[in-house]
């Protein structure tokens, strides 16, 4: 069995909604464990493509119900 190198680095992406306080704290907290961070925002239509996939694993974990996936594709489209 090969031995698990514990400094290998991971990429994951976090999508998180914080206040502008709970963000620099984050951003603190953060850069004190010297983890790389590339912050980025979303464009209008990323933000689109990450909620509904957001919805789509509601959906599949029992969380949301169809009506409420269609709620949410009307709320979307703007009807």
């Amino acid at each position: 069995m090969a031995a698990v190198n514990p400094n290998r680095k991971e990429r994951i992406l976090l999508d998180v909604l914080v206040t502008a306080v709970q963000k620099d704290a984050l951003l603190s907290v953060i850069k004190a464990l010297d983890i790389d961070v590339t912050e980025r925002m979303l464009s209008e239509d990323e933000e689109d493509i990450a909620l509904m996939a957001a919805m789509e694993e509601g959906l599949k974990s029992g969380i949301a119900t169809e009506q409420e996936k269609n709620d949410f594709e009307s709320f979307l489209s703007g009807k």
